[in-house]
């Protein structure tokens, strides 16, 4: 999807809050805090493709005959009827990929020969290495309970178990959109 071209194009943009959208040929799509979603007009008709800044979960309608296209950040998304998450916000070197169920394959947009294939219970993240310069991919399997964390913004709850402070208040603070300072050295360790 090129926002350049001639072609008309649609945006959803979040700040604070989050957006559930229904796309024309039935995909489901919810859209976290401070994201943003482009995807063609015609969304379903010849193409459907998408370019993702942020996060978003997809529940996406099976079509064989015309797959679906995530472009998020350096990695291209190509689906083939599933449900996933993908975290690319702008401001974080990584990019996470979380399949829920169905099948995904992630393409690096700069080496179209660097590819996978994810199935259900697995989470790439693209990974970038400053000193190198370069970007890492990273396949690994995750628990349902695993899964149901990095999805939960969706049914705002927020879901720990034996996580430490310091990494649940990141959490907090871009769930309510608030900032949180821990001035205690040993409370940030303590487990919740």
């Amino acid at each position: 999807l090129n926002p350049n071209s001639t072609q008309d194009f649609e945006i959803v943009k979040t700040t604070n809050g989050k957006i559930f959208k229904m796309l024309a040929d039935g995909t489901k799509v919810w859209l976290n805090k401070n994201s943003e979603l482009r995807y063609n007009t015609v969304f379903g008709k010849d193409k459907r493709e998408i370019v993702l800044k942020g996060d978003a979960y997809f529940d996406v309608v099976k079509n064989k005959a015309i797959p679906l296209f995530i472009h998020a950040g350096n990695i291209d998304i190509e689906v083939k009827g599933t449900a996933f998450n993908v975290n690319a916000y702008h401001d974080k070197d990584n990019i996470e990929v979380a399949l829920v169920k169905g099948l995904i394959q992630v393409t690096d947009k700069l080496d179209s020969k660097r590819t996978v294939l994810l199935h259900p219970n697995e989470k790439f993240t693209l990974n970038h290495v400053k000193n190198d310069n370069m970007y890492r991919f990273l396949v690994k399997s995750v628990e349902a309970e695993t899964l149901l964390k990095e999805t939960s913004w969706i049914a705002d709850t927020l879901n720990f178990n034996k996580e430490k402070l310091v990494s649940l208040v990141v959490r907090m603070e871009k769930k309510f959109d608030v900032k949180i300072n821990i001035q205690s050295e040993k409370l940030k360790e303590k487990r919740f």
